[in-house]
């Protein structure tokens, strides 16, 4: 038996906008109104009314490392499957975990967890990993941040390709500094497989405009860990800004970015900004000492540091991003799309989720006006009601 939905009364977010429109699902999937109500095999429709409420597309977070004490580079595919389980039930259905700079043996067993995760086809009930994002080790050393010296090598083309087989070919974006030693080749190489952005990078304008000459076409967290926006000497941000194509990340938590910056950025790249996490396993915990990448992290509050007091990821997940973006004064418009239907466009599953149209997954978020969460779908099924109250433990 099919599992039938009619959502009735919501404003729906689609195509960068809200429309006053019923959604129907089929089993897993939104469907039309008229094929819903040709189906001949359901018996029983589940209604919910969503008067008042704000129908958005399950989220996509293209850069996190982990949360609720796992992190992706722990190798640990239970410790995966909970991390996916806690994103689904605060409403980010597609997730595009990030690597870290360690050993090659640890990459190594990284991604072949990924790969067993990936062929398997995941869970109904959790986020979809709908990809890997290789942050480092082929960045520079001199913005480092929280990446761990010890491991920072060249860019390789045969280390790569070496990973993404281990990872059943699942590497959807590659973070790197355009200026290092053979960056350049490889970016021009890998152009057409996968996303490469720069980061943790010394770059000035020039060297970030040749990499987007090259090929490159995104940004990984940007103001941070790269030089500064200055007037004489613009850097990846200025190159950024003057390439049309190329998206930029935002970590909107309250502690990466002073809200001026954030508003003004959102000015800047019209449609290009990607609401990221880059959540750390902290996420969910509370104060304390925590470990990413092999070095000791201290959180307190809503921020993370490593020894030498450089901010070390996030511990606020992309729903909070979203609501504290609208909080400072970014347009609802404006902040759902680059927190769904943009980052989902950007590695290309949007033709199989992150937008509510018929034929793809029926992951949604039913929120009020506040953007409190009311009920999260993923695939059809409720995987929580007032989400904050059924995280995983």
């Amino acid at each position: 038996m099919w599992q039938c939905i009619e959502i009735t009364g919501a404003s729906v977010f689609r195509d960068g906008a809200f429309h006053d429109e019923s959604v129907y699902v089929i089993g897993d999937r939104f469907v039309s109104r008229e094929a819903f109500f040709e189906h001949s095999r359901f018996d029983q429709i589940e209604i919910i009314d969503g008067s008042g409420l704000l129908l958005l597309p399950g989220l996509t977070d293209i850069h996190l490392h982990g949360a609720m004490s796992h992190d992706i580079t722990d190798a640990d595919e239970e410790g995966i499957y909970q991390l996916l389980r806690y994103e689904a039930s605060i409403g980010v259905t597609q997730i595009v975990p990030a690597t870290l700079t360690v050993s090659g043996e640890q990459l190594e067993a990284v991604f072949s967890v990924i790969g067993n995760i990936v062929r398997k086809g995941g869970l109904a009930d959790a986020a979809w990993l709908a990809g890997l994002h290789m942050e480092g080790p082929y960045i520079n050393v001199e913005k480092r941040g929280a990446q761990n010296p010890a491991y920072v090598k060249t860019a390789s083309i045969e280390q790569f390709d070496h990973l993404n087989t281990l990872a059943a070919d699942a590497v959807k974006i590659v973070s790197l500094a355009p200026e290092t030693a053979d960056a350049l080749s490889f970016i021009s190489e890998l152009k057409d497989r996968v996303r490469l952005s720069l980061a943790h990078t010394t770059a000035n304008y020039a060297e970030a405009t040749a990499a987007f000459s090259a090929g490159a076409s995104h940004v990984t967290h940007l103001y941070n860990a790269m030089p500064p926006f200055h007037h004489r000497d613009p850097g990846v941000i200025g190159a950024a800004f003057d390439a049309a194509d190329v998206s930029v990340e935002l970590i909107a938590d309250g502690v990466h970015i002073h809200p001026a910056v954030i508003r003004a950025t959102f000015q800047m790249f019209p449609g290009r900004v990607v609401l990221v996490s880059d959540s750390m396993r902290a996420t969910g915990q509370g104060d304390g000492i925590f470990d990413l990448g092999g070095q000791q992290v201290t959180v307190r509050g809503n921020r993370a540091e490593i020894e030498n007091v450089s901010i070390a990821g996030s511990v606020t997940n992309l729903f909070d991003c979203l609501r504290y973006a609208v909080s400072i004064g970014i347009p609802l418009e404006a902040a759902v799309y680059a927190a769904s239907e943009y980052p989902a466009s950007r590695i290309g599953i949007l033709s199989e989720a992150g937008t509510v149209k018929p034929g793809r997954r029926a992951s949604f978020i039913l929120v009020d006006r506040d953007l409190n969460r009311q009920y999260v779908y993923v695939n059809g099924q409720r995987v929580s009601d007032k989400a904050e109250d059924a995280l995983p433990r």
